[in-house]
């Protein structure tokens, strides 16, 4: 990011210790000095009866056909994380926010932002890619997504 001359007025991050850990590297890097906002909006998806397991084939296609025991369906994962980002973007008007979460929320956003031809949650995401999504009048769209350094 440094190298880019980007910059944020607001940084918001997943409460889990990752997110967390790595909104703090960032921030350090790009001379942040405002408080890193937690908020649990933006926490991983609950994967029910397979979480913290090894992720194998069989794992990944029942993710993505919603099939895993008690894992937060789809429609409810985005249905949290737009609530969150609809409550984010109004606290933060006008603002230009970094956001720091897990792969499954960003995929949430992409998925119901992007034509299912493009992009569902069987997509790459890369780790650390950044992901910008604009919001204007309480409308959110892709800019640019799973860009990497």
């Amino acid at each position: 990011f440094s190298t880019s001359g980007e910059t944020f007025d607001v940084i918001v991050a997943s409460p889990l210790k990752r997110a967390a850990a790595t909104a703090r590297v960032i921030a350090h890097h790009l001379g942040y000095a405002g408080e890193i906002e937690l908020d649990p909006g933006f926490l991983e998806r609950d994967f029910g009866d397979f979480d913290g397991q090894a992720i194998n084939p069989d794992y990944a296609k029942m993710v993505i056909e919603n099939r895993i025991p008690r894992m937060e369906k789809h429609e409810i994962l985005e249905a949290r994380v737009f609530s969150a980002l609809a409550s984010l973007c109004a606290r933060h008007p006008g603002k230009r926010i970094m956001l720091v979460t897990h792969s499954h929320v960003i995929k949430a956003v992409l998925v119901r932002l992007l034509p299912s031809s493009e992009f569902n949650y069987a997509s790459y995401l890369a780790n650390c890619s950044m992901n910008h999504i604009a919001c204007v009048d309480g409308v959110f769209r892709v800019v640019d997504y799973n860009r990497t350094v």
